[in-house]
């Protein structure tokens, strides 16, 4: 029998009054109302903006939706929302502020029985009895939780439910809620935002976008948004530009047999190079041919959704057996972009880091090329090791599998940002998501004539190593640390750079807030309170090989595409201070 959900939509956010959903200073306040935000656009219901009395917020946007003073909303023509169900019910909020989803007007009162006694299950408790609606018990699957109580309710296994002649079971939202086969269900709906929304194009689902990488949109601003293609997908999209506020011109094409004239404005792709102020979203890469042969800039003029690299450079992604991801390209080695012409005489320079060293992502100068322009060229290569999501646990290990083959003379290495960001792993800081990925995957597809008769199918476990105890600070440090262990031992000189990160920066302009507004509030949250700044200037000695870059973007406005990436005078400022430090030791 299909599910029902326990809480369905207020059917005043169906009416005709502009909508706002509240937003306060508080991280909590702040998760919910993102979260309502991207559960109601997935409903395709339009939202007007933000609503606070919080006079911080007054004034900047989140999600390219304007946060108002809620003081100076009318009242007779507009309603402010607020979920109590994403995350808390007893927050303190104004009257005006309304329920944006209720209980299911089907359920029913009479023998409830909350099945899952964990957070979810503590969460359906407290809607029901904000309704004054009686749970029985609850039930849990884990034979380690029959006997205990949960909000002062015994907890029992499934079979308690038989007892009762009519029952009515709210199930949090567990994987396998699905498997329970009972008489009549209602589910505690998981709906996260960092979800993409998809779309059938009627062979497949397809991504569309994600308000987790809301960043992407910034190129929106200011700009008419035309869509590359005609298709199911493109449809859908510009529904969702809409519902953003973004300037939707309309679609592009190559022909018009399958247009519909009555549609939105359908253009060929070449009449937009005499318009001004556009950018163009594609999800075919086989477009990318030919916006960049009417000289259209990736990134800068147009985007294709999930093409990670610049299309100008001949690479590809690839698997790594030691790091789990890698690339290819031009280059004698994967995953390094040579600037430079090897000669033996040569100052050899060997750079690690993260997707903001690495020179494929984006088709502007890396700080490491801009570095290498700095020194003036003559007798220095620079080996640009950086690639995409690396923390520096596989920093590390390339270093002693790939650069040190490279015999360099210096190595720099310029991170800290994924060490927090990807803490996923903490406890296991040598652990690739993306290898592990591999490994999930391969544990259960181990055929019965493989060779390695030491695997078993799907019981072979995956190991992650030794659990660490340090944090993900501490993991950062040994690391670097261990990094300049084994370049010491080589005579090789080695500089760690700390690199900024927006959300750390001293003052932030308006775009800078919007953009931070914009961000997942759990990543936020995590990077405030956790800032890598924080750790450094905490540090009772900070040993000279160290140096904290987090000030340098302090005193710029316009230098941040998202909360830690930049645009090309960024890795311009970067590459001038990592110059400072080194050119002293650089002998030619």
């Amino acid at each position: 029998m299909e599910e029902k959900n326990l809480l369905v939509v207020n059917p005043l956010l169906y009416g005709e009054v502009d909508k706002y959903i509240w937003i306060g200073v508080s991280f909590e306040e702040h998760r919910q109302a993102q979260r309502l935000f991207d559960y109601l656009m997935k409903r395709n219901i339009y939202i007007k903006g933000f609503a606070t009395n919080a006079e911080a917020l007054f004034s900047l946007s989140m999600y390219h939706k304007k946060i108002y003073d809620i003081d100076t909303l009318d009242e007779t023509c507009s309603m402010v929302f607020f979920d109590f169900y994403f995350d808390c019910l007893d927050m303190d909020l104004p009257d005006k502020v309304h329920r944006a989803r209720i209980l299911n007007p089907g359920m029913a009162g009479k023998n409830v029985v909350i099945w899952g006694s964990g957070i979810a299950g503590e969460y359906v408790y407290k809607i029901l009895a904000d309704y004054g609606i009686a749970v029985n018990f609850f039930v849990d699957s884990n034979k380690k939780m029959e006997g205990k109580m949960k909000c002062g309710l015994p907890i029992y296994k499934s079979d308690k439910i038989d007892e009762l002649h009519k029952d009515v079971t709210v199930i949090e939202a567990l994987d396998q809620w699905r498997n329970v086969d009972k008489n009549f269900y209602y589910c505690l709906e998981s709906d996260e935002i960092s979800k993409e929304v998809f779309c059938y194009d009627g062979t497949e689902k397809k991504k569309m976008f994600c308000l987790g990488t809301f960043w992407m949109f910034n190129h929106f601003v200011g700009k008419k948004i035309y869509i590359y293609g005609t298709g199911i997908v493109e449809r859908e999209f510009a529904k969702y530009l809409k519902l953003l506020d973004f300037d939707f011109a309309g679609f592009l094409t190559d022909e018009f047999s399958d247009v519909d004239e009555e549609e939105d404005t359908v253009k060929y792709v070449e009449e937009i190079l005499y318009e001004e102020s556009w950018y163009v979203w594609a999800y075919d890469r086989g477009k990318i041919q030919k916006l960049n042969e009417l000289g259209l800039v990736y990134f800068k003029d147009y985007y294709v959704k999930d093409y990670r690299f610049d299309p100008t450079i001949n690479q590809r992604s690839m698997l790594d057996i030691n790091l789990g991801h890698n690339y290819l390209s031009d280059s004698t080695y994967p995953g390094i972009t040579v600037y430079g012409d090897e000669k033996e005489s040569d100052f050899k320079i060997a750079v690690l880091g993260g997707s903001t060293t690495d020179a494929t992502m984006y088709p502007f100068k890396s700080w490491p090329l801009l570095l290498y322009e700095e020194l003036g060229e003559k007798n220095i290569t620079i080996y640009n090791g950086g690639v995409c999501s690396y923390t520096s646990g596989q920093e590390l290990i390339k270093l002693f599998r790939d650069m040190l083959q490279l015999k360099p003379d210096m190595v720099i290495v310029y991170d800290g940002y994924n060490d927090l960001a990807f803490n996923v792993h903490v406890q296991y800081p040598f652990t690739s998501l993306y290898l592990k990925k591999v490994f999930d995957y391969a544990r259960v597809h181990v055929e019965e004539n493989d060779d390695t008769d030491y695997l078993d199918g799907e019981d072979v476990p995956v190991c992650m190593g030794i659990e660490s105890q340090q944090g993900w600070f501490g993991n950062w440090l040994s690391n670097i640390r261990t990094m300049y262990a084994i370049s010491n031992e080589r005579d090789i000189r080695f500089f760690g750079f700390c690199q900024p990160v927006l959300s750390s920066k001293k003052e932030h302009t308006i775009r800078e807030k919007n953009i931070l507004l914009s961000m997942l509030s759990e990543t936020l949250e995590l990077f405030t309170n956790e800032s890598f700044r924080k750790h450094i200037e905490r540090m009772a000695y900070i040993p000279e090989y160290i140096y904290d870059l987090s000030h340098i973007f302090d005193e710029e406005d316009d230098v941040y595409m998202d909360v830690c990436h930049v645009w090309e005078k960024g890795n311009s400022i970067i590459a001038k201070e990592i110059k400072k430090v080194i050119l002293p030791w650089i002998h030619r």
